[in-house]
């Protein structure tokens, strides 16, 4: 990997969406098929959020969809999201605000 991962995150949410965060944090590490890769993914939570156009690559043709946490988990319960990491950082998120160990003002936000 040639950037830090954080870098690389920062550049794919400005790039893919727009948006620009002023708070991150590393939220989960997973060997996505330990069995026949070494593929490692890590995901962020990114949250103060803030509006800029989408800077997206000539060959990338992005929709992007808005749902409400609660609707994503949802989605995520009933298959309509698919990707395992997505459903992982989901889960974890909603047990994180169960739990308590979000800053407060970020699990106020996901837990309505």
């Amino acid at each position: 990997m040639d950037q830090e991962p954080v870098v690389s995150a920062k550049r794919e949410l400005l790039e893919e969406t727009g948006l620009v965060a002023a708070q991150w944090s590393k939220f989960i590490t997973m060997d996505l098929s330990n069995a026949i890769s070494d593929e490692r993914a890590i995901g962020f939570l990114a949250w103060d959020l803030e509006q800029h156009p989408p800077e997206p690559e000539s060959d990338e043709r992005i929709v992007i969809r808005r749902v409400a946490f609660k609707d994503a988990l949802d989605m995520a319960m009933t298959g309509e999201i698919r990707c395992v990491f997505t459903q992982a950082m989901l889960f974890k998120a909603a047990l994180m605000v169960k739990n308590g160990d979000l800053p407060d003002a970020l699990a106020r936000r996901l837990g309505n």
